[in-house]
């Protein structure tokens, strides 16, 4: 099935999003995750869309990392400084993070925990940004298919709208290398 994505000829390196859909209800002031990472799929003409990432066309500023996400994208975004660490996708070093902080990774204020080094571009956006974002592709000379968008994003989208009724919603990312 052709769901639209595609790697627009690129030799290079891959590059993949990091999503995570968070909602909170009326009343509510902390996030709460919808499920883990969401994998929507690489797309290089959203990516730029999104965040300026891979392709040009960034529609809305990038706005950082927001420092009270939900559970799942806070757990994913930072790794544990240990003595004891594996250096597994969930804990390092204080040497790797130290060394890892002169190429743009940031330490936590408590310092028990740095930033992956390889990830770049966070930022989240609103249901209607999102949509934005969405529309714009389909119109997009870089879009494969022409006037249709892509089934995943479209998913994550609705997600989003029904996770608002109640309150409010948000799609948090960013890339790696």
């Amino acid at each position: 099935m052709d769901n639209g994505l595609d790697n627009m000829g690129d030799t290079k390196m891959g590059c993949d999003i990091h999503c995570y859909i968070e909602y909170r209800t009326a009343g509510d002031t902390h996030w709460f995750s919808w499920g883990e990472r969401i994998n929507l799929g690489r797309n290089y003409v959203l990516f730029g869309l999104l965040a300026g990432v891979r392709c040009e066309g960034q529609i809305y500023p990038l706005r950082g990392y927001p420092d009270d996400a939900g559970q799942a994208a806070r757990h994913d975004n930072w790794l544990y400084i240990s003595d004891q660490a594996t250096d597994d996708e969930h804990d390092c070093t204080r040497a790797h993070a130290n060394e890892w902080v002169k190429y743009g990774a940031k330490i936590s204020a408590d310092g028990k925990r740095v930033t992956h080094p390889d990830w770049h571009s966070h930022s989240w956006l609103t249901p209607d940004e999102f949509r934005t974002v969405l529309d714009a592709y389909t119109v997009s000379p870089g879009n494969p298919r022409p006037g249709k968008r892509v089934n995943t994003y479209d998913a994550a989208l609705a997600a989003l709208d029904a996770l608002a009724k109640d309150g409010e919603s948000r799609v948090v990312f960013w890339f790696d290398n």
